[in-house]
């Protein structure tokens, strides 16, 4: 309803609405990609807790995602990333990754190469810093984003990332 309203009564452009959260708000994220399939240009979930249980990854193909979480979140394991993230990728035909442990010091990162900022995000790591898995389907706009570190807030600073909202707004429906 929030949504329509701000479309039909405060302008907000239907082909450029976005979608974002951090802990619970990450949640909502893949929540309303599923519940609202196409209806969003971009989403960033930080952090997210688990999905609701009506969640169908089918719905979130055809929107740019980017995800990130550490590691050693405890607050919300980064099992429930790699989940939605194995999801969306079986939902699209793809492979799905080998996660690097617990104890790995190594970042890791999924992400399509045919997309400009996903290549900015691979190669922007030290060599021998990152395990990469690489999409191949060339319209998955899909990139996920895993640190060793940070907990359940560091990686708020994400939100002050250079190129992030160059990212989320480059996209429209």
């Amino acid at each position: 309803a929030m949504i329509t309203r701000a479309v039909g009564e405060l302008g907000a452009d239907p082909r450029r609405l976005y979608v974002t959260g951090y802990s619970n708000g990450g949640r909502g994220t893949w929540n309303m990609m599923s519940g609202k399939p196409h209806r969003f240009a971009a989403a960033l979930a930080v952090s997210p807790a688990l999905q609701g249980s009506d969640f169908k990854a089918a719905n979130l193909l055809g929107t740019a995602i980017m995800a990130v979480d550490a590691r050693d979140d405890a607050t919300t394991p980064v099992s429930n990333s790699r989940g939605v993230v194995n999801q969306i990728l079986t939902a699209a035909g793809e492979p799905t990754p080998t996660y690097p442990a617990a104890s790995s010091t190594r970042y890791f990162v999924a992400a399509n190469l045919a997309f400009p900022f996903h290549r900015e995000i691979v190669y922007s790591e030290p060599p021998g810093s990152t395990i990469n898995h690489f999409v191949t389907r060339p319209d998955l706009d899909l990139l996920y984003y895993e640190q060793p570190v940070g907990g359940h807030t560091g990686l708020l600073g994400v939100y002050s990332s250079e190129g992030i909202y160059d990212w989320m707004f480059s996209h429209s429906l």
